[in-house]
């Protein structure tokens, strides 16, 4: 665990050191030793005052820009030195490392019936955020495979995902070609309550953001959401192929990737975004690795939502810098040549890291929006939000804040233990 005091130093906008003591690696429990972290920028230290206040400057917002635009082929040749994903925009190695042989095995022994995630704004039903809707869309699916049941997805608030943002990788889940869900559950903020239709007739559409507990039955904590042995999976042999997926930290990533790959509005709009990151990491020397960094400020700083949501002071950020430059060195990454990016739903903090970090942290200019918060969302602002989660996954490991997207985004990039850093460990 990291010291409080470990600040991120910087005179005339170029970071100087960090000393921060040790870093708690989750997969090990050893603790790694690791001496004063040096990160200079090219060109001599110059003097100057020294600032460690993160308050957001007086100025009016710019983001980081590509000191030179790559061509596509340039583009290409820096993804394939540090990309954690191919040109499709999937984590490469995916169908190995999360066994898509046996989940296309389990998938296909499904009946007439189906069990059907359904995001659609019912009379103002909300969703959550993306991190909501995915662990939801995750809960229902290993509870449709385990009940021999067709699994579909409708998500169509704000806007509807399919095709442009998200479409079907490993299994159609789309509704086209199935029975219409005779029974609609509402379970938003609720575990679920899979009695009522684990052993029934009819098909079954349910709103939920619930986390499925895959260890019911073997110490599930928290015990309350075992409440309901139905929502527990019953099949040993899948309880046990999913149990080893979520201990090695892949059972959201590996989830997402079997039913979903990015639509064509969205391959578009991270292309863009990586190709201009990849100018300003080429500009810089910076082309090796990458360390991500999410930081949530709250619904507060967004005008939506709950006014009291308040996750993160900015003030946050520089210990999350901090933790960012121990991580690289933890991974055995040179942080002469790491590139560090800057995710957040806040525009000050956007603005203040850009004016102080723009010769080490790169800050893309992405559209800032709920999900979940907007009726008027256009489909572009709702593929932002995915933009923003490939950028935090395409990492060699992230920074993250208390908060459902970052999980979600070190998730999609299939990162384990080792590779994460939670708001806990960066106090």
């Amino acid at each position: 665990m990291l010291p409080r005091a470990a600040v991120v130093v910087l005179c005339s906008g170029v970071v100087l050191a960090v000393t921060c003591g040790f870093l708690r690696s989750a997969s090990t429990n050893r603790r790694s030793a690791l001496t004063e972290v040096n990160l200079v920028s090219s060109g001599e230290i110059a003097g100057g005052g020294c600032a460690e206040s993160l308050d957001p400057p007086p100025v009016t917002l710019r983001t980081s820009k590509a000191d030179s635009q790559l061509t596509q082929q340039q583009s290409d040749s820096v993804k394939a030195q540090s990309s954690r994903f191919d040109s499709d925009l999937l984590p490469r190695g995916v169908e190995q490392t999360c066994n898509f042989t046996a989940m296309t095995h389990w998938t296909t022994s499904s009946g007439p019936l189906k069990l059907e995630y359904v995001c659609d704004g019912y009379q103002g039903t909300r969703c959550g955020g993306n991190g909501d809707r995915i662990r939801g869309v995750v809960s229902l699916f290993m509870l449709a495979m385990d009940m021999h049941r067709h699994f579909e997805v409708t998500m169509t608030h704000p806007v509807n995902v399919f095709p442009e943002i998200l479409t079907p990788n490993r299994l159609d889940w789309t509704t086209a070609t199935r029975n219409t869900a005779n029974t609609v559950e509402n379970s938003i903020d609720q575990p679920l309550r899979a009695c009522p239709w684990r052993n029934s007739s009819q098909s079954v559409a349910v709103r939920t953001n619930a986390n499925l507990p895959v260890f019911c039955g073997e110490g599930c904590v928290p015990p309350e959401l075992c409440q309901d042995g139905c929502a527990c999976l019953q099949q040993k042999s899948l309880r046990r192929f999913f149990s080893k997926m979520s201990k090695r930290g892949l059972l959201t990533g590996c989830v997402f990737w079997f039913l979903f790959r990015p639509g064509n509005m969205l391959k578009r709009m991270v292309d863009d975004h990586r190709r201009e990151f990849d100018g300003w990491r080429v500009a810089r020397n910076r082309t090796v690795g990458v360390i991500s960094i999410h930081f949530r400020h709250g619904d507060a700083a967004m005008g939506v939502g709950d006014d009291d949501d308040n996750r993160h002071p900015i003030s946050f950020v520089s210990r999350q810098l901090a933790c960012a430059f121990q991580l690289s060195s933890v991974l055995g990454l040179d942080q002469r040549t790491t590139a560090f990016i800057f995710i957040t739903d806040s525009l000050s903090a956007r603005a203040a890291v850009n004016a102080k970090y723009s010769s080490v942290v790169y800050t893309p200019n992405t559209i800032v929006v709920h999900t979940d918060e907007s009726d008027r969302t256009t489909p572009e602002q709702n593929a932002a939000s995915f933009v923003d989660l490939i950028l935090l996954a395409d990492a060699n490991g992230t920074v993250m804040s208390n908060s459902g997207f970052s999980r979600l985004g070190a998730s999609l990039g299939l990162m384990t233990a080792d590779q994460r850093i939670s708001h806990s460990t960066c106090p």
